[in-house]
């Protein structure tokens, strides 16, 4: 796979069993594109925003998928993509969520302001 066509996965969910079996998924369907998982909102913003631990990580490079667990501990996935919509550079994110309605409960407006696609 040449640098051109490097689609970078970033996971961002804070339970450590969900996280291995969402990596565990990708591993088995052979795919190799890079996978970097963190814990967080707060992380999962200082990873796109080359800042923090992860300062000095090339910017230019942004995943092109993020899977992302709406309810996270320090900053919410809500709070994470309201976030990425507000840097210009980044309001190509396409972005869906996949979430089960009676298990999380947010706000319809509050979800229009920061989506491009629910599933």
């Amino acid at each position: 796979m040449d640098s051109i066509n490097i689609v970078d996965i970033l996971l961002v969910e804070d339970n450590p069993n969900d996280a291995e079996l969402i990596s565990r998924a990708i591993r088995k369907q052979s795919v190799a594109n890079p996978l970097y998982a963190v814990e967080d909102g707060a992380e999962a913003l200082d990873f796109i925003f080359g800042r923090g631990k992860f300062d000095g990580r090339d910017i230019s490079r942004q995943p092109k998928v993020i899977l992302l667990d709406l309810k996270l501990p320090k900053v919410s996935g809500l709070e994470v993509l309201e976030a990425i919509k507000k840097e210009r550079a980044r309001n190509r994110f396409p972005w869906s969520s996949c979430r089960h309605p009676r298990k999380i409960r947010i706000s319809r407006p509050r979800m229009r302001s920061a989506r491009t696609a629910t599933l």
